[in-house]
C-alpha cells in the first residue's frame, strides 16, 4: 500500500493540503445535507476537484468549499476552537487528504498546523486521529469514488512556526521572527537556531482577518445606507480584499479610499501589537518572515512592509502570491524531513477503526 507524507493547513478561511506532487485549496464551508439534496447535486458534478466536493462519511452527506456556498450561500464559517473530535473538521481534514492522492486505500503520514491559542492541544489532537482508519466517499455522476486512509502518525506544528521550512537550509539557523496572519487569528513567533524561544511575550495571538473583515462591513455600509443594506458575509469580505472591487446591483461601487484605509488600519494593528510586545528582541531579528493570504493584497504587503524597513532596515519575506500557501509548504517539508524513512511500502499494523 502506498505511503502518502502530506502537510495540512487547516485554517478558519481555507484548508490547505500539500505533497511533493499536489496541492488543494478548499475553503472552509461545510454544510451537512440531506441524501437526496446530496444525490442530486452528485448528478452536476462532472468532475472530482477542490470546487465539487461533495463528501459521504459515516451515513451523512456533507457539502464542502466553492460548491458549498454557491448551493447554500447562508452557509457560515466554522469557528470552533477546540477541532479535537469535532466532526466538521474531520471532514475538512479528509476531504482535502483524500484529494492528494488517487489511491482508493492509502497509508497517510501527517503534519498539521495549530494556532498559537491550540498549542496545549497538540498531544490530544494526534492522539486523535494517530492509528485510525477512516473510510468515506467521494459522490459525482460517475458514482462514489471511495477512500480508505490509515492515519499512520501525525505530528502538529505551531503554524507560525512551520513557515522556518520554506527557507533555505543556511537560513533556518539564524533569528527568525515568524507572524501568520490568519482568517481568525494573528500567530507571532520568534524562533532562534530552529528553537522557539519560550518566552510569555514570544508567542501572541491577535486578531486575525476578521478585524479588517468587520471594519470593511462597517464601512460599506455606511457608504451603502441609501441602499440598507446592513449585512456582507465573510466570503464576499473576502474576495473583496482579494480583488479590489466591489459590485452592486451590477454597478461597479467606488471603495479604492476605504480598502486602503481598512489595510491601513489593520497595517498598523499588527505593526504595533508586534512592536509593543517583542520590542526588546527585535535588535536580535535577522528576518521577518510573513505568511496567509491577505499579503496577496499588493497594497497591504507595502504598507506593511515599509513600516518594517522604516523601523527595523530589514525587509519582510513573504511569498509572492504564494503567501497563503506558506503554511502547508512549511509543513509539507517538515514532513518530509520527519517521515522520510516512510516511503517505502508497509504492513499494515495497529490500526483502530475510527468512530
Amino acid at each position: 500500500m502506498k505511503n502518502i507524507i502530506a502537510g495540512v493547513d487547516t485554517g478558519f478561511g481555507y484548508g490547505i493540503g500539500m505533497t511533493n506532487d499536489t496541492e488543494v485549496k478548499m475553503k472552509n464551508y461545510i454544510n451537512n445535507i440531506t441524501e437526496k439534496e446530496a444525490l442530486n447535486i452528485a448528478d452536476t458534478i462532472k468532475e472530482l476537484n477542490d470546487e465539487n466536493t461533495l463528501i459521504k462519511y459515516n451515513g451523512k452527506y456533507f457539502i464542502c468549499g466553492d460548491a458549498c456556498i454557491e448551493r447554500y450561500p447562508d452557509t457560515m464559517q466554522r469557528l470552533n476552537r477546540d477541532r479535537i473530535k469535532d466532526e466538521y473538521h474531520l471532514i475538512e481534514l479528509l476531504s482535502i487528504v483524500g484529494q492528494l492522492t488517487k489511491e482508493s486505500e492509502f497509508n497517510l503520514y501527517l503534519c498539521v498546523g495549530l494556532p498559537n491559542r491550540s498549542k496545549g492541544d497538540s498531544k490530544k489532537f494526534e492522539d486523535w486521529l494517530k492509528g485510525s482508519a477512516f473510510e468515506f466517499s467521494y459522490l459525482c455522476n460517475f458514482g462514489e469514488v471511495k477512500k480508505k486512509v490509515y492515519i499512520k502518525d501525525v505530528t502538529c506544528l505551531p503554524q507560525a512556526y512551520s513557515p522556518i521550512f520554506t527557507l533555505p537550509r543556511n537560513d533556518m539557523n539564524k533569528t527568525i521572527f515568524s507572524v501568520d496572519i490568519g482568517h481568525s487569528t494573528l500567530d507571532l513567533m520568534l524562533v532562534k537556531n530552529m528553537q522557539t524561544v519560550m518566552a510569555s511575550d514570544t508567542l501572541l495571538d491577535g486578531e486575525g482577518c476578521i478585524r479588517i473583515y468587520n471594519n470593511l462591513k462597517q464601512a460599506l455600509i455606511r457608504q451603502n445606507e441609501d441602499k440598507k443594506i446592513t449585512y456582507y458575509s465573510y466570503s464576499q469580505l473576502q474576495e473583496i480584499l482579494e480583488n479590489g472591487n466591489y459590485s452592486l446591483y451590477g454597478e461597479e461601487q467606488q471603495i479604492e479610499n476605504i480598502l486602503n484605509r481598512c489595510l491601513e488600519e489593520y497595517a498598523e494593528y499588527v505593526f504595533f501589537t508586534i512592536e509593543n510586545n517583542m520590542y526588546k528582541y527585535m535588535p536580535t531579528v535577522d528576518t521577518f518572515i510573513f505568511s496567509g493570504g491577505l499579503l496577496n493584497n499588493n497594497t497591504f504587503k507595502t504598507i506593511l512592509s515599509d513600516k518594517f524597513k522604516q523601523a527595523y532596515k530589514i525587509p519582510l519575506l513573504v511569498q509572492n502570491n504564494r503567501s497563503q500557501y506558506t503554511i502547508a509548504e512549511g509543513l509539507k517539508e517538515y514532513s518530509n524531513i520527519k517521515y522520510a524513512d516512510k516511503l517505502e511500502v508497509v504492513k499494515e499494523n495497529d490500526i483502530k477503526v475510527a468512530k
